[in-house]
């Protein structure tokens, strides 16, 4: 497991026990953009882990789920089936997405991992609007040769999107320098969804990436309306914008790569004074990696400042 599943698996372990639906919500989100590209602070959300596997006629065959009642094959060993208990509305293959233990990389014995995919259950269940569902810690037995993962689920009601407001709070930074905001893809009346608020919010802090705002830092707020005649959910997305980025350096590892990366930061205008920009960065970066190469690009603070950043493209082939 990446060390920010972990750190995500303990937060959500603590909210859970404090009880708090709407908080939940707002860890899930936080936890869907920790990772992602090196050169910002946050950004999209990262896939993580592989279809659960099955316990079938065919040890690990990964994607497969078991019908209820379906006959099965004698299982080799080694084999684990992973069992989602207590869906009335959610279709299970929507439950089970990007599931991880029963593969290679999370054995049934590992808790991290078991605790990850318990996460993962609840985020697929918020990206269909049950923001008030529990998923209790996995059940772990062996049935007939078989490891067995049991996740006992608790949909709760299913909740549509009441409104959204987008505010930036610091009048005299919007008038200084205004940003058109993408529209949002999430709408009020939509069925709530987790990923999609997250996709949203990626593109706000892209928009203002690209202005100069590397250090921008976008919360979601969401309340559950008391009283709807219908489960109804408001979110408010607060924008802080930060000072203005700009490029002090650009370092290249290995150093004759200087000449390359120069030619493509010239081209884009992305040179040392100009604004922080993340479409152009990640742009020299795919250009970088067209023949196969590995590259990392980092944004790193000058001696503490959070208004200058010198950029570094490392590749390896």
């Amino acid at each position: 497991m990446r060390r920010h599943e972990r750190a995500s698996v303990r937060r959500v372990r603590a909210l859970r026990t404090q009880g708090s639906s709407a908080a939940l919500v707002v860890l899930l989100l936080a936890a869907a953009a920790c990772a992602g590209e090196a050169t910002t602070p946050a950004a999209a959300p990262e896939k993580t882990g592989k279809p659960v596997a099955s316990a079938s006629a065919s040890t690990r065959e990964e994607g497969a789920a078991i019908p209820p009642g379906a006959p099965s094959a004698q299982p080799a060993a080694g084999a684990v089936r992973v069992v989602i208990v207590g869906l009335e509305q959610l279709a299970e293959v929507d439950a089970r997405k990007e599931l991880c233990v029963g593969t290679a990389r999370c054995p049934a014995d590992d808790e991290e991992a078991l605790a990850r995919d318990g996460l993962v259950i609840q985020s697929n269940l918020f990206d269909n609007g049950f923001v008030e569902s529990n998923v209790a810690p996995p059940e772990v037995k062996q049935v007939g040769g078989v490891t067995e993962v049991v996740f006992r689920v608790t949909e709760g009601r299913r909740f549509r999107v009441k409104g959204i407001t987008v505010k930036e709070p610091d009048a005299a930074a919007r008038k200084k320098k205004p940003i058109r905001i993408p529209s949002m893809t999430l709408k009020a009346g939509d069925w709530f969804s987790r990923r999609v608020m997250v996709d949203d919010r990626v593109r706000l802090e892209r928009a203002y990436r690209d202005a100069g705002y590397a250090n921008v830092n976008i919360d979601v707020a969401t309340k559950i309306e008391a009283g709807s005649p219908s489960p109804e959910i408001s979110l408010d997305v607060i924008i802080v914008r930060g000072p203005p980025v700009t490029i002090k350096a650009v370092e290249t590892d290995p150093p004759e790569l200087a000449k390359d990366v120069l030619v493509l930061t010239t081209e884009r205008g992305l040179l040392p004074g100009s604004l922080f920009n993340e479409t152009k960065i990640l742009e020299i970066k795919s250009l970088l990696a067209k023949n196969g190469a590995t590259v990392a690009v980092s944004a790193n603070a000058v001696d503490g400042r959070d208004d200058q950043v010198v950029l570094r493209f490392e590749v390896s082939r």
